[in-house]
């Protein structure tokens, strides 16, 4: 499997706190921990020597402890930008480059570039970078993921050379890259979308019937309605999948071959 979670039962979940009172709603009941399993890596583990030296634990060792939405959230947002596929000439540069190679080639072309005309073309060839990175910025140290498509293929590219403590790697998967077909990426995501929506109506009924949490305030009614709402998303985003105009890519390839003249 490549999205991989487990939820904390439900009695361990610590309540969120407002005006004085302790409650829980939708996002707080999918605490748990994540991680990604692309190829024979695991993306969101901890290294192993990194976790040796750490004191507090939070039961999730050796993976990421947050709440499960948050990576559900952004992998069904990011799926349309995911599956759209990279203009082909440049997407053979990226598989044979690496994505994250090229990003670091076109930020040392800026280094010392300091005018307006220069920082304008340098926003035009990457901006496009920013739809295909998840967003982790909510982790300490966060690792740098990303995820982009030629049409055949998703590459999922990863770099967290630069998280360390006192010299110690924080991630197990320090730098790589790994990919699979389209349709099996698709197959994927699908088979995460339902099992954590299975897991969490399971958790709706079980407080809808008073037996988990009875002693502590949830809103039954927006707890059900966010279900059914949140029961869409997905389908909602592969909608849009194929149908959206993301960047103006004959602007933004014009922008990356005066840059890479340089390089």
């Amino acid at each position: 499997m490549l999205f991989n979670f487990r939820l904390f039962p439900l009695e361990t979940i610590k309540p969120w706190r407002s005006g004085g009172e302790s409650y829980l709603h939708w996002f707080g009941l999918t605490d748990g921990c994540y991680w990604l399993r692309a190829g024979n890596a695991e993306l969101f583990r901890y290294g192993e020597q990194y976790l040796s030296v750490q004191v507090a634990k939070h039961g999730c060792e050796p993976y990421v402890c947050y709440n499960v939405s948050r990576l559900w959230e952004d992998i069904v947002q990011m799926l349309p930008a995911i599956l759209t596929p990279i203009p082909q000439a440049f997407a053979d540069q990226l598989t044979a480059s690496g994505l994250i190679t090229w990003r670091e080639r076109a930020a040392h072309w800026l280094e010392h570039r300091e005018d307006d005309q220069s920082i304008a073309l340098y926003v035009q060839a990457t901006e496009w970078l920013q739809g295909h990175h998840l967003g982790t910025g909510y982790l300490n140290n966060a690792p740098t993921i990303y995820f982009w498509s030629d049409g055949r293929r998703v590459h999922i590219e990863w770099d967290n050379r630069d998280q360390q403590k006192d010299g110690v790697p924080i991630w197990g998967a320090e730098f790589g890259t790994w990919s699979l077909s389209v349709q099996t990426f698709l197959a994927e995501v699908q088979s995460f979308n339902a099992q954590f929506i299975e897991a969490m109506q399971g958790r709706v009924e079980l407080i809808r019937a008073g037996s988990a949490l009875p002693n502590l305030a949830v809103d039954q009614d927006q707890l059900i309605v966010e279900q059914a709402q949140r029961s869409t998303w997905l389908e909602k985003s592969l909608s849009k999948a194929f149908q959206q105009v993301f960047y103006d890519w004959t602007k933004t390839l014009e922008a990356i071959a005066l840059i890479e003249k340089v390089f």
